[in-house]
C-alpha cells in the first residue's frame, strides 16, 4: 500500500458521516481510515460538550499527474477539432462522435485536476501567493497583541493545516478556532495549601511588584478568608532597602501580621523552624535581582534555600509589561530557585497579553495568581485561561 509518510492524522466531528465528508473533500479519497473512537467534543474553554466521533486516517500518495501530457493531449484534441472537415460517411461520423464524447470528460477530468493542483501549490507554497485575507487577518491579530514570532507562525502552520481553502472564506469559524487553540496552549495551576505551615515564597527581579503582591496574597489567606481564621508571619531578607522593609512592615500592621528580617540562610531557618508551630503561613520577601547579576542571584539562593521542606513553594514574579524575550532571559536566570509556577503583576499597565501567553506557551510553565493594581487587598485573582483571552484586543470582531 502507497502511504504519504505513513503520518496518522486524526479528524473530529459529530458523526462520522461528517468528518469522511470532509475527508473527501479534502483528499478526494485518497486517504485509509485507521480506527474510530467515540469522543466528548467541546466547545470554547469547554463550555459546551457534545458526543462526537473522531477518525485516525493516513492519507496516500497521491497519483502521479503529468501536466505537460494532459496539455499535450488537449492541444491535439483542439488540432483535430480545427482541421477541414472531410466529408465522412454517415458509419464514420458516428465513430467519431463516439470517440468525441468519450474523450471530453477525461480533457474534462484533466483541466479540473489541475486547477486542484495550483490550489493545492497555493496551500503547499503560500509564499508565491498572495495570503488569504483571513489568514492576514489573524496575523495582523496576533501581531496586535504582540504574540511571539514563533507563536504566530505555529498558528498560522495551524490554519493551513487544518482549513480548506472555502472554509479559509468565513473569517469568524478561523478566529474562534485560534482562540481556541491560544486557550488551549495557556498553562494555569490553581494555588492549593494544604500543608501547616505553608511557606510561601516570592522571587524576582526588581519592580515587579513582589512585596506588595506577597501582602495581596498574605490578606487574602487570613483576613478575608473568613471562614476559618488563619495566622500567618512574614520573613523578609530584603535588609538593603530600609523603605522595602517599612512598606512590608506597614501592611504586616494593618493585617495584624508580624514582620522579621533575616540575614542569613541559618536565620532564617531559625525563625522558620520558631513560626511554623503558631501560625498557618510563613511568607518570604526577597530581594529583586536583576537577571544578569549572577553573584546576587547565587547569594540569595544561598540565604533562601529551604528546598528539603516538602511545605515550600515558591512563585516567579514578573511585569505583564516585560517583552516575551526578556521574560525567557529571567526565567531562564531564575530557574536556579526551582520555582513551582508564575505570577503575572501589572496587568493593568499593558494593552498585550500575547507576550505572556507566548512565554506560557514556550516554556510550558504554569501560572497561578495575576494582579491588576496596587491597591492591598484587591487587586488579586486566581489566574484562568478564561481571564487571559479576554484580555486580547480586538477579541469581539466580526466577520469578513
Amino acid at each position: 500500500m502507497d502511504l504519504k509518510n505513513d503520518i496518522v492524522l486524526s479528524l473530529r466531528g459529530k458523526t462520522e458521516e461528517d468528518c469522511i465528508k470532509k475527508l473527501n473533500k479534502k483528499y478526494d479519497k485518497n486517504y485509509e481510515i485507521m480506527s474510530r473512537k467515540a469522543v466528548t467534543l467541546s466547545s470554547f474553554l469547554g463550555l459546551i460538550k457534545t458526543s462526537g466521533v473522531e477518525l485516525r486516517y493516513i492519507e496516500k500518495e497521491k497519483p502521479r499527474f503529468d501536466f505537460l501530457e494532459a496539455l499535450n493531449r488537449q492541444n491535439e484534441y483542439q488540432q483535430r477539432m480545427q482541421s477541414p472537415v472531410i466529408p465522412q460517411s454517415p458509419k464514420q461520423e458516428q465513430s467519431a462522435n463516439r470517440r468525441s464524447e468519450n474523450i471530453q470528460p477525461q480533457l474534462d477530468s484533466l483541466l479540473e485536476k489541475v486547477s486542484f493542483l495550483e490550489a493545492s501549490a497555493k496551500q503547499t507554497n503560500p509564499s508565491s501567493f498572495d495570503i488569504h485575507p483571513s489568514i492576514k487577518k489573524i496575523q495582523d491579530f496576533l501581531e496586535k497583541n504582540e504574540f511571539s514570532p514563533s507563536y504566530s507562525s505555529g498558528i498560522t502552520h495551524k490554519i493551513r493545516s487544518e482549513f480548506s481553502l472555502d472554509d479559509l472564506d468565513n473569517y469568524a469559524k478561523v478566529y474562534e478556532r485560534v482562540l481556541s487553540w491560544i486557550a488551549d496552549s495557556i498553562l494555569v495551576e490553581k494555588p492549593s495549601y494544604n500543608t501547616k505551615p505553608q511557606i510561601i515564597m516570592l522571587v524576582g527581579p526588581t519592580g515587579v511588584g513582589k512585596t506588595t503582591t506577597i501582602a495581596k496574597i498574605a490578606a487574602h489567606l487570613t483576613v478575608l478568608d473568613t471562614s476559618q481564621r488563619k495566622r500567618a508571619h512574614i520573613i523578609t531578607i530584603d535588609k538593603v532597602r530600609i523603605a522595602a522593609i517599612e512598606q512590608i512592615e506597614a501592611y504586616g500592621k494593618y493585617m495584624d501580621i508580624a514582620v522579621t528580617v533575616a540575614t542569613s540562610n541559618n536565620d532564617l531557618r531559625n525563625q522558620v523552624d520558631k513560626y511554623a508551630s503558631s501560625v498557618d503561613y510563613i511568607f518570604i520577601d526577597t530581594v529583586g535581582a536583576s537577571p544578569n547579576d549572577e553573584k546576587l542571584l547565587l547569594n540569595m539562593k544561598d540565604i533562601v534555600y529551604l528546598r528539603e521542606n516538602n511545605n515550600f513553594i515558591t512563585y516567579l514574579t514578573l511585569s505583564a509589561s516585560t517583552k516575551n524575550s526578556d521574560m525567557k532571559d529571567i526565567m531562564k536566570s531564575y530557574a536556579l530557585f526551582d520555582y513551582d509556577s508564575l505570577i503575572i503583576t501589572k496587568l493593568d499597565e499593558t494593552k498585550s497579553v500575547g507576550n505572556i501567553i507566548s512565554v506560557l506557551a514556550d516554556t510550558q510553565k504554569t501560572l497561578s495568581y495575576i494582579t491588576t493594581g496596587q491597591s492591598v487587598p484587591r487587586n488579586i485573582e486566581i489566574a484562568s485561561v478564561a481571564k487571559l483571552v479576554s484580555l486580547l484586543e480586538d477579541e469581539k470582531q466580526g466577520t469578513m
